[in-house]
Protein backbone atom coordinates (compact mmCIF):
# COMPACT_ATOMS: atom_id res chain seq x y z
CA UNK A 1 0.00 0.00 0.00
CA UNK A 2 1.06 3.45 -0.61
CA UNK A 3 2.43 6.08 1.92
CA UNK A 4 -0.32 6.49 4.49
CA UNK A 5 -0.83 9.00 6.65
CA UNK A 6 -1.38 7.40 10.07
CA UNK A 7 0.67 7.57 12.90
CA UNK A 8 2.36 3.81 13.06
CA UNK A 9 5.91 2.52 13.51
CA UNK A 10 8.22 2.49 10.35
CA UNK A 11 11.66 0.40 10.64
CA UNK A 12 14.57 1.17 8.88
CA UNK A 13 16.99 -1.80 8.70
CA UNK A 14 20.41 0.48 6.98
CA UNK A 15 20.31 2.69 10.33
CA UNK A 16 23.71 2.81 11.78
CA UNK A 17 24.81 4.11 15.31
CA UNK A 18 27.98 3.94 16.65
CA UNK A 19 29.32 1.30 13.31
CA UNK A 20 26.19 -1.06 15.06
CA UNK A 21 23.08 -1.75 13.07
CA UNK A 22 20.40 -0.96 14.64
CA UNK A 23 17.08 -0.74 13.86
CA UNK A 24 15.65 2.87 13.45
CA UNK A 25 11.57 3.72 14.36
CA UNK A 26 10.25 6.77 13.22
CA UNK A 27 6.59 7.69 12.13
CA UNK A 28 4.63 8.21 8.96
CA UNK A 29 3.98 12.30 9.53
CA UNK A 30 7.85 12.38 10.32
CA UNK A 31 8.58 10.53 6.80
CA UNK A 32 5.70 13.12 4.89
CA UNK A 33 7.26 15.98 6.40
CA UNK A 34 10.97 15.18 6.13
CA UNK A 35 10.68 14.15 2.32
CA UNK A 36 9.05 15.43 -0.55
CA UNK A 37 5.48 14.08 -1.51
CA UNK A 38 5.41 11.82 -4.04
CA UNK A 39 3.29 11.85 -6.75
CA UNK A 40 0.48 9.40 -5.62
CA UNK A 41 -0.01 12.11 -2.21
CA UNK A 42 -1.13 14.60 -4.82
CA UNK A 43 -3.68 11.92 -6.68
CA UNK A 44 -4.98 11.60 -3.27
CA UNK A 45 -5.49 14.91 -3.18
CA UNK A 46 -6.77 15.82 -6.48
CA UNK A 47 -9.32 12.26 -6.36
CA UNK A 48 -10.55 13.96 -2.78
CA UNK A 49 -11.11 16.92 -4.53
CA UNK A 50 -13.06 15.59 -7.06
CA UNK A 51 -15.48 13.78 -4.95
CA UNK A 52 -16.27 16.89 -3.66
CA UNK A 53 -16.77 18.58 -6.87
CA UNK A 54 -18.01 15.67 -9.05
CA UNK A 55 -21.71 17.07 -9.69
CA UNK A 56 -20.39 20.01 -10.78
CA UNK A 57 -18.09 18.20 -13.02
CA UNK A 58 -21.36 15.67 -14.28
CA UNK A 59 -23.48 18.72 -15.29
CA UNK A 60 -20.45 20.50 -17.34
CA UNK A 61 -20.40 17.05 -19.14
CA UNK A 62 -23.93 16.89 -19.19
CA UNK A 63 -24.33 20.48 -20.44
CA UNK A 64 -21.56 19.88 -23.21
CA UNK A 65 -23.69 17.00 -24.68
CA UNK A 66 -26.74 19.06 -24.60
CA UNK A 67 -25.31 21.52 -26.58
CA UNK A 68 -23.42 19.72 -29.25
CA UNK A 69 -26.91 17.63 -29.72
CA UNK A 70 -29.29 20.31 -29.28
CA UNK A 71 -30.49 22.44 -32.20
CA UNK A 72 -28.96 26.18 -32.55
CA UNK A 73 -32.58 27.35 -31.77
CA UNK A 74 -34.55 28.00 -29.22
CA UNK A 75 -36.37 25.10 -27.33
CA UNK A 76 -39.54 24.02 -28.44
CA UNK A 77 -42.26 21.90 -26.58
CA UNK A 78 -42.93 18.58 -28.77
CA UNK A 79 -46.57 19.42 -28.88
CA UNK A 80 -49.07 18.36 -31.29
CA UNK A 81 -50.01 21.83 -31.20
CA UNK A 82 -49.62 24.53 -33.93
CA UNK A 83 -47.88 27.03 -31.43
CA UNK A 84 -48.44 29.45 -33.60
CA UNK A 85 -52.49 29.11 -34.57
CA UNK A 86 -54.19 31.88 -36.23
CA UNK A 87 -50.62 33.70 -36.49
CA UNK A 88 -49.46 34.83 -40.80
CA UNK A 89 -46.02 33.42 -41.25
CA UNK A 90 -45.40 37.15 -43.17
CA UNK A 91 -43.31 39.35 -40.61
CA UNK A 92 -44.29 42.15 -41.88
CA UNK A 93 -48.24 42.62 -41.86
CA UNK A 94 -49.89 43.72 -44.47
CA UNK A 95 -53.61 42.82 -43.37
CA UNK A 96 -53.67 46.22 -41.84
CA UNK A 97 -53.42 47.87 -45.50
CA UNK A 98 -56.72 48.94 -46.54
CA UNK A 99 -55.59 49.82 -50.08
CA UNK A 100 -53.36 46.52 -50.86
CA UNK A 101 -53.55 45.94 -54.63
CA UNK A 102 -57.32 46.36 -54.94
CA UNK A 103 -57.97 46.08 -58.61
CA UNK A 104 -61.43 45.80 -59.45
CA UNK A 105 -60.69 45.32 -63.66
CA UNK A 106 -59.65 41.70 -62.53
CA UNK A 107 -61.51 41.60 -59.44
CA UNK A 108 -59.11 40.97 -57.23
CA UNK A 109 -59.48 42.66 -53.26
CA UNK A 110 -57.63 42.71 -50.38
CA UNK A 111 -59.97 39.46 -49.17
CA UNK A 112 -58.48 37.23 -51.75
CA UNK A 113 -54.99 38.11 -51.54
CA UNK A 114 -52.08 36.54 -49.91
CA UNK A 115 -53.37 37.35 -46.06
CA UNK A 116 -54.91 34.11 -46.13
CA UNK A 117 -53.45 31.39 -44.55
CA UNK A 118 -52.57 28.16 -47.09
CA UNK A 119 -54.98 26.05 -45.50
CA UNK A 120 -57.44 28.95 -45.60
CA UNK A 121 -56.79 29.39 -49.27
CA UNK A 122 -57.09 25.43 -50.24
CA UNK A 123 -60.46 25.62 -48.42
CA UNK A 124 -62.16 28.04 -50.73
CA UNK A 125 -61.50 25.38 -53.56
CA UNK A 126 -62.95 22.62 -50.90
CA UNK A 127 -59.81 21.41 -49.37
CA UNK A 128 -59.04 19.05 -52.45
CA UNK A 129 -55.72 20.49 -53.23
CA UNK A 130 -54.59 18.90 -49.74
CA UNK A 131 -53.81 15.07 -49.61
CA UNK A 132 -55.70 13.32 -46.89
CA UNK A 133 -54.54 12.96 -43.43
CA UNK A 134 -54.51 9.36 -43.21
CA UNK A 135 -50.64 7.60 -43.25
CA UNK A 136 -49.12 10.60 -44.46
CA UNK A 137 -45.45 10.01 -44.94
CA UNK A 138 -44.03 14.25 -45.01
CA UNK A 139 -41.03 15.34 -47.13
CA UNK A 140 -40.73 19.03 -45.47
CA UNK A 141 -38.40 21.32 -47.75
CA UNK A 142 -35.89 23.40 -45.53
CA UNK A 143 -34.11 26.16 -47.61
CA UNK A 144 -30.51 26.98 -46.85
CA UNK A 145 -29.96 30.10 -45.07
CA UNK A 146 -28.39 33.35 -47.08
CA UNK A 147 -29.72 32.07 -50.65
CA UNK A 148 -31.93 34.96 -52.05
CA UNK A 149 -35.53 33.89 -53.03
CA UNK A 150 -35.13 32.67 -56.51
CA UNK A 151 -32.50 30.26 -55.17
CA UNK A 152 -35.20 29.04 -52.71
CA UNK A 153 -37.61 28.59 -55.24
CA UNK A 154 -34.73 26.64 -57.70
CA UNK A 155 -34.60 24.16 -54.05
CA UNK A 156 -38.02 24.06 -54.05
CA UNK A 157 -38.84 22.69 -57.43
CA UNK A 158 -35.56 20.05 -56.06
CA UNK A 159 -38.03 18.81 -53.36
CA UNK A 160 -41.19 18.71 -55.62
CA UNK A 161 -39.20 16.04 -57.84
CA UNK A 162 -38.04 14.23 -54.48
CA UNK A 163 -41.32 14.25 -52.91
CA UNK A 164 -42.72 12.44 -56.41
CA UNK A 165 -40.13 10.07 -56.67
CA UNK A 166 -40.16 8.54 -53.61
CA UNK A 167 -44.59 8.82 -53.21
CA UNK A 168 -43.94 11.48 -50.31
CA UNK A 169 -46.62 14.38 -48.98
CA UNK A 170 -44.87 17.58 -49.80
CA UNK A 171 -45.34 20.22 -47.07
CA UNK A 172 -45.85 23.57 -48.11
CA UNK A 173 -43.46 25.42 -45.96
CA UNK A 174 -41.94 28.88 -45.82
CA UNK A 175 -39.71 31.08 -47.95
CA UNK A 176 -37.61 34.01 -47.27
CA UNK A 177 -37.11 37.22 -47.90
CA UNK A 178 -33.76 38.42 -50.00
CA UNK A 179 -30.81 38.34 -47.13
CA UNK A 180 -29.71 42.20 -48.15
CA UNK A 181 -33.66 43.08 -46.95
CA UNK A 182 -34.60 40.81 -44.51
CA UNK A 183 -32.88 37.56 -44.75
CA UNK A 184 -35.16 36.21 -41.58
CA UNK A 185 -38.24 37.54 -42.42
CA UNK A 186 -40.80 34.45 -44.06
CA UNK A 187 -42.96 34.28 -46.11
CA UNK A 188 -46.17 32.42 -46.66
CA UNK A 189 -46.32 29.53 -49.43
CA UNK A 190 -49.32 31.17 -51.08
CA UNK A 191 -48.17 34.10 -51.55
CA UNK A 192 -45.82 32.90 -53.68
CA UNK A 193 -47.04 29.56 -55.28
CA UNK A 194 -50.71 28.00 -56.52
CA UNK A 195 -51.55 25.51 -54.10
CA UNK A 196 -54.24 23.89 -55.82
CA UNK A 197 -52.35 23.81 -59.36
CA UNK A 198 -49.34 21.87 -57.48
CA UNK A 199 -51.49 19.49 -55.82
CA UNK A 200 -52.73 17.97 -59.17
CA UNK A 201 -49.16 17.04 -59.34
CA UNK A 202 -47.91 16.19 -56.12
CA UNK A 203 -49.70 15.41 -52.53
CA UNK A 204 -49.07 18.13 -50.49
CA UNK A 205 -49.80 19.28 -46.87
CA UNK A 206 -50.09 22.42 -44.77
CA UNK A 207 -46.96 23.28 -42.37
CA UNK A 208 -49.42 23.23 -39.55
CA UNK A 209 -50.34 18.93 -40.39
CA UNK A 210 -46.81 18.29 -39.88
CA UNK A 211 -46.48 19.82 -36.95
CA UNK A 212 -49.61 18.05 -35.53
CA UNK A 213 -48.54 14.85 -36.48
CA UNK A 214 -44.91 14.58 -36.21
CA UNK A 215 -45.42 16.72 -32.66
CA UNK A 216 -43.14 19.79 -33.57
CA UNK A 217 -40.42 17.52 -34.47
CA UNK A 218 -38.21 16.79 -37.67
CA UNK A 219 -37.30 12.91 -37.44
CA UNK A 220 -35.09 12.59 -39.46
CA UNK A 221 -33.74 15.42 -42.11
CA UNK A 222 -31.46 14.31 -45.32
CA UNK A 223 -28.90 16.40 -47.01
CA UNK A 224 -28.58 17.65 -50.67
CA UNK A 225 -25.30 17.20 -52.75
CA UNK A 226 -22.78 19.07 -50.18
CA UNK A 227 -19.94 20.06 -51.98
CA UNK A 228 -17.78 19.19 -49.59
CA UNK A 229 -13.83 19.10 -51.13
CA UNK A 230 -11.91 20.37 -48.35
CA UNK A 231 -12.13 20.71 -44.18
CA UNK A 232 -13.12 24.49 -44.47
CA UNK A 233 -15.83 23.71 -47.25
CA UNK A 234 -17.13 21.20 -44.30
CA UNK A 235 -16.68 24.07 -41.74
CA UNK A 236 -18.53 26.54 -43.74
CA UNK A 237 -21.39 23.94 -44.37
CA UNK A 238 -21.87 23.19 -41.01
CA UNK A 239 -21.96 26.88 -40.04
CA UNK A 240 -24.69 27.69 -43.11
CA UNK A 241 -26.74 24.38 -41.92
CA UNK A 242 -26.77 25.92 -38.04
CA UNK A 243 -28.08 29.69 -39.35
CA UNK A 244 -30.69 27.52 -41.45
CA UNK A 245 -31.82 25.62 -38.54
CA UNK A 246 -31.93 28.78 -36.33
CA UNK A 247 -33.95 30.61 -38.76
CA UNK A 248 -36.60 27.81 -39.85
CA UNK A 249 -37.18 26.98 -35.95
CA UNK A 250 -37.78 30.39 -35.27
CA UNK A 251 -40.29 30.95 -38.02
CA UNK A 252 -42.56 27.50 -37.38
CA UNK A 253 -41.53 26.31 -33.97
CA UNK A 254 -40.28 23.05 -35.67
CA UNK A 255 -37.30 21.31 -33.79
CA UNK A 256 -34.39 19.80 -35.70
CA UNK A 257 -32.58 16.78 -35.00
CA UNK A 258 -28.66 16.76 -34.18
CA UNK A 259 -25.83 17.63 -36.04
CA UNK A 260 -25.15 14.15 -37.10
CA UNK A 261 -26.85 14.02 -40.25
CA UNK A 262 -24.33 16.08 -41.47
CA UNK A 263 -22.54 14.22 -44.59
CA UNK A 264 -19.29 14.48 -45.65
CA UNK A 265 -19.53 13.31 -49.10
CA UNK A 266 -22.18 13.19 -52.10
CA UNK A 267 -22.09 9.65 -51.67
CA UNK A 268 -22.74 10.08 -48.23
CA UNK A 269 -25.83 11.79 -48.68
CA UNK A 270 -27.30 9.72 -50.79
CA UNK A 271 -26.67 6.74 -48.49
CA UNK A 272 -28.72 8.70 -46.02
CA UNK A 273 -31.60 9.23 -48.43
CA UNK A 274 -31.78 5.74 -48.82
CA UNK A 275 -31.69 4.83 -44.56
CA UNK A 276 -33.94 7.64 -44.12
CA UNK A 277 -36.74 6.59 -46.40
CA UNK A 278 -38.25 5.01 -43.62
CA UNK A 279 -38.89 7.93 -41.64
CA UNK A 280 -42.95 9.23 -41.25
CA UNK A 281 -41.45 12.81 -40.28
CA UNK A 282 -38.61 13.58 -43.26
CA UNK A 283 -37.01 17.13 -43.88
CA UNK A 284 -34.75 18.17 -46.56
CA UNK A 285 -32.18 20.72 -46.51
CA UNK A 286 -31.95 21.87 -49.82
CA UNK A 287 -29.31 22.99 -52.24
CA UNK A 288 -29.39 25.17 -55.64
CA UNK A 289 -29.01 22.24 -57.47
CA UNK A 290 -29.51 18.72 -57.81
CA UNK A 291 -28.53 16.39 -61.26
CA UNK A 292 -29.43 13.47 -62.92
CA UNK A 293 -26.15 11.75 -61.24
CA UNK A 294 -27.25 12.62 -57.67
CA UNK A 295 -30.51 11.96 -57.90
CA UNK A 296 -29.83 8.46 -59.80
CA UNK A 297 -27.50 7.57 -56.34
CA UNK A 298 -30.41 7.52 -54.18
CA UNK A 299 -32.53 5.36 -56.15
CA UNK A 300 -32.58 4.27 -59.92
CA UNK A 301 -34.02 6.63 -62.45
CA UNK A 302 -33.55 7.06 -66.22
CA UNK A 303 -32.88 9.74 -68.01
CA UNK A 304 -36.05 9.93 -69.89
CA UNK A 305 -38.16 10.14 -66.84
CA UNK A 306 -35.50 12.77 -64.98
CA UNK A 307 -36.27 14.88 -67.83
CA UNK A 308 -40.20 14.09 -68.55
CA UNK A 309 -40.95 15.06 -64.47
CA UNK A 310 -38.30 18.23 -64.63
CA UNK A 311 -40.59 19.35 -67.24
CA UNK A 312 -43.98 18.46 -65.03
CA UNK A 313 -42.74 20.81 -62.63
CA UNK A 314 -42.45 23.42 -64.66
CA UNK A 315 -45.78 23.55 -65.42
CA UNK A 316 -47.44 22.82 -61.78
CA UNK A 317 -45.05 25.36 -60.16
CA UNK A 318 -46.28 28.44 -60.78
CA UNK A 319 -47.01 31.63 -59.60
CA UNK A 320 -49.76 32.71 -56.83
CA UNK A 321 -52.95 33.30 -58.86
CA UNK A 322 -53.60 37.11 -56.91
CA UNK A 323 -49.88 37.75 -58.87
CA UNK A 324 -51.08 36.29 -62.34
CA UNK A 325 -53.81 38.52 -61.84
CA UNK A 326 -51.84 41.71 -60.87
CA UNK A 327 -49.94 40.86 -63.63
CA UNK A 328 -52.67 41.34 -65.97
CA UNK A 329 -53.75 44.85 -65.52
CA UNK A 330 -49.71 45.25 -65.84
CA UNK A 331 -49.79 44.32 -69.21
CA UNK A 332 -53.04 46.40 -69.77
CA UNK A 333 -51.16 49.32 -68.94
CA UNK A 334 -47.33 48.11 -70.63
CA UNK A 335 -47.45 49.34 -74.29
CA UNK A 336 -50.86 49.47 -74.14
CA UNK A 337 -51.69 46.11 -73.99
CA UNK A 338 -49.79 45.28 -77.11
CA UNK A 339 -46.51 42.95 -77.20
CA UNK A 340 -43.70 43.50 -74.87
CA UNK A 341 -39.91 42.82 -73.91
CA UNK A 342 -38.82 42.00 -70.49
CA UNK A 343 -35.43 43.43 -69.23
CA UNK A 344 -33.87 42.27 -66.45
CA UNK A 345 -31.18 44.59 -65.55
CA UNK A 346 -29.64 43.03 -62.03
CA UNK A 347 -26.67 46.11 -62.24
CA UNK A 348 -26.51 47.65 -58.88
CA UNK A 349 -23.61 47.73 -56.14
CA UNK A 350 -24.39 44.34 -55.41
CA UNK A 351 -24.58 42.26 -58.69
CA UNK A 352 -21.29 44.16 -59.48
CA UNK A 353 -19.29 43.17 -56.39
CA UNK A 354 -20.18 39.58 -56.97
CA UNK A 355 -20.40 38.42 -60.81
CA UNK A 356 -17.90 41.67 -61.35
CA UNK A 357 -15.40 41.62 -58.78
CA UNK A 358 -15.41 37.93 -57.89
CA UNK A 359 -15.96 36.35 -61.15
CA UNK A 360 -14.39 38.88 -63.51
CA UNK A 361 -17.44 38.43 -66.31
CA UNK A 362 -16.51 40.34 -69.73
CA UNK A 363 -19.80 42.62 -69.89
CA UNK A 364 -18.27 44.04 -66.37
CA UNK A 365 -16.17 46.55 -67.84
CA UNK A 366 -18.96 48.27 -69.87
CA UNK A 367 -21.27 48.10 -66.75
CA UNK A 368 -18.48 50.09 -64.94
CA UNK A 369 -18.43 53.03 -67.24
CA UNK A 370 -22.20 53.06 -67.73
CA UNK A 371 -21.71 57.14 -68.04
CA UNK A 372 -19.88 56.62 -71.22
CA UNK A 373 -21.00 52.77 -72.34
CA UNK A 374 -24.64 53.75 -71.47
CA UNK A 375 -25.93 55.00 -75.05
CA UNK A 376 -23.68 52.18 -76.77
CA UNK A 377 -26.09 49.30 -74.88
CA UNK A 378 -29.07 50.92 -74.76
CA UNK A 379 -28.81 50.64 -78.57
CA UNK A 380 -27.67 46.90 -78.53
CA UNK A 381 -30.66 46.44 -76.87
CA UNK A 382 -32.71 48.29 -79.55
CA UNK A 383 -31.47 46.63 -81.77
CA UNK A 384 -32.30 43.05 -80.55
CA UNK A 385 -35.90 44.19 -79.83
CA UNK A 386 -36.14 45.50 -83.46
CA UNK A 387 -34.94 42.02 -84.71
CA UNK A 388 -37.95 40.64 -82.93
CA UNK A 389 -40.20 43.71 -83.95
CA UNK A 390 -40.97 45.14 -80.86
CA UNK A 391 -40.75 48.34 -79.56
CA UNK A 392 -41.46 48.56 -76.18
CA UNK A 393 -39.92 47.12 -72.78
CA UNK A 394 -40.54 46.77 -69.51
CA UNK A 395 -37.14 46.96 -67.08
CA UNK A 396 -37.10 45.09 -64.27
CA UNK A 397 -34.32 46.24 -61.90
CA UNK A 398 -33.61 45.35 -57.83
CA UNK A 399 -33.51 48.48 -55.71
CA UNK A 400 -30.52 50.42 -56.20
CA UNK A 401 -30.32 49.42 -59.94
CA UNK A 402 -27.68 51.70 -61.33
CA UNK A 403 -29.48 53.87 -64.52
CA UNK A 404 -29.79 52.31 -67.82
CA UNK A 405 -33.39 53.69 -68.21
CA UNK A 406 -32.37 57.25 -69.27
CA UNK A 407 -30.14 55.83 -71.63
CA UNK A 408 -32.85 53.67 -73.24
CA UNK A 409 -35.05 56.71 -73.39
CA UNK A 410 -32.67 58.40 -75.36
CA UNK A 411 -31.90 55.64 -77.79
CA UNK A 412 -36.16 56.18 -78.60
CA UNK A 413 -37.27 52.96 -77.06
CA UNK A 414 -40.42 53.09 -75.26
CA UNK A 415 -39.56 52.08 -71.94
CA UNK A 416 -41.70 51.42 -68.46
CA UNK A 417 -41.14 50.62 -65.18
CA UNK A 418 -42.46 49.24 -61.80
CA UNK A 419 -43.02 53.26 -60.92
CA UNK A 420 -44.79 53.59 -63.90
CA UNK A 421 -47.33 51.49 -64.23
CA UNK A 422 -47.92 51.51 -60.10
CA UNK A 423 -48.68 55.45 -60.99
CA UNK A 424 -51.30 55.48 -63.81
CA UNK A 425 -52.80 52.27 -61.45
CA UNK A 426 -53.11 54.58 -58.66
CA UNK A 427 -55.41 53.10 -56.11
CA UNK A 428 -54.19 49.95 -54.68
CA UNK A 429 -50.97 50.33 -55.46
CA UNK A 430 -49.12 50.95 -51.99
CA UNK A 431 -48.61 47.61 -50.96
CA UNK A 432 -46.21 46.94 -54.18
CA UNK A 433 -44.29 50.38 -53.70
CA UNK A 434 -43.60 48.81 -50.23
CA UNK A 435 -43.20 44.77 -50.77
CA UNK A 436 -40.41 44.30 -53.39
CA UNK A 437 -41.03 40.42 -52.90
CA UNK A 438 -44.35 40.50 -54.32
CA UNK A 439 -43.27 43.32 -56.95
CA UNK A 440 -40.42 41.03 -57.97
CA UNK A 441 -43.08 37.76 -58.38
CA UNK A 442 -45.00 40.35 -60.92
CA UNK A 443 -42.36 40.83 -62.84
CA UNK A 444 -40.93 37.29 -63.10
CA UNK A 445 -44.38 36.87 -63.96
CA UNK A 446 -44.49 39.47 -66.76
CA UNK A 447 -40.87 38.36 -68.27
CA UNK A 448 -42.16 34.26 -68.15
CA UNK A 449 -45.02 35.97 -70.68
CA UNK A 450 -43.48 38.30 -72.64
CA UNK A 451 -42.32 38.11 -76.06
CA UNK A 452 -38.85 38.42 -75.56
CA UNK A 453 -36.81 38.38 -72.88
CA UNK A 454 -33.26 39.73 -71.65
CA UNK A 455 -31.33 38.96 -68.74
CA UNK A 456 -28.96 39.39 -67.25
CA UNK A 457 -26.21 37.05 -66.68
CA UNK A 458 -24.87 35.38 -63.25
CA UNK A 459 -28.65 35.99 -62.03
CA UNK A 460 -30.83 33.36 -60.04
CA UNK A 461 -33.76 35.69 -61.22
CA UNK A 462 -32.98 35.38 -64.94
CA UNK A 463 -32.62 31.74 -64.57
CA UNK A 464 -35.53 31.15 -62.94
CA UNK A 465 -37.73 32.77 -65.37
CA UNK A 466 -35.34 31.49 -67.94
CA UNK A 467 -36.24 27.71 -67.08
CA UNK A 468 -39.58 28.36 -67.03
CA UNK A 469 -39.59 29.95 -70.31
CA UNK A 470 -38.20 26.30 -71.79
CA UNK A 471 -41.95 25.31 -71.70
CA UNK A 472 -42.71 27.84 -74.54
CA UNK A 473 -39.46 27.77 -77.00
CA UNK A 474 -40.88 30.13 -79.54
CA UNK A 475 -40.39 32.94 -77.56
CA UNK A 476 -36.98 34.37 -77.47
CA UNK A 477 -34.24 34.49 -74.83
CA UNK A 478 -30.75 36.02 -74.66
CA UNK A 479 -28.33 37.58 -72.43
CA UNK A 480 -27.21 41.13 -71.63
CA UNK A 481 -23.79 39.99 -72.44
CA UNK A 482 -25.10 38.31 -75.99
CA UNK A 483 -26.72 41.38 -76.97
CA UNK A 484 -23.07 43.43 -76.26
CA UNK A 485 -21.47 40.89 -78.54
CA UNK A 486 -19.96 38.50 -75.66
CA UNK A 487 -20.56 34.85 -75.74
CA UNK A 488 -23.45 33.35 -73.96
CA UNK A 489 -23.52 32.28 -70.77
CA UNK A 490 -25.20 29.54 -69.35
CA UNK A 491 -27.78 28.93 -65.88
CA UNK A 492 -26.56 25.89 -64.02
Amino acid sequence: MPWVLLNLPVVSPLHVVNGVRTPMTVTADRLVTSQPAPASVIGTVVVKMFRKCRLVVVLLAVFAIFLYMSPDTESVTSDSKWPYEGRNLISNDLSSTDDLMEFPEVGFTTEQSHIESDWETASQSGGSSFDSAAGRRYFLPVFRFGGGPNNQYRSFKIAVRFALHFNRTLVLGPFFNHPLINKWESRNFSQTFDIEKLGQLVKVAPLEDFYADCHGVIEKIVHGKPFIHKPKDFEYYVEKYKRTRRRFAQATGIKFPGLGSIPHSTLGSAQRFQNATVSDCLAFYCPYTIDYEFMNLTSPVSTEEFYKTGKLIDEHVVRAPYVRKVASVFEQVICKGTPYAVLHWRVNDDFMQMWCDALKSSECKLFRQLNETGEFIAMQIRKTMEEANLHCVYIARPPGSWDLVSHLEKATVNVFTANDVLSQVGRGSGALYEDNYILSLVEQELAARSELFIGSSGSSWTCFVRRERQLTPEKKSVFISETLGFPATTCV
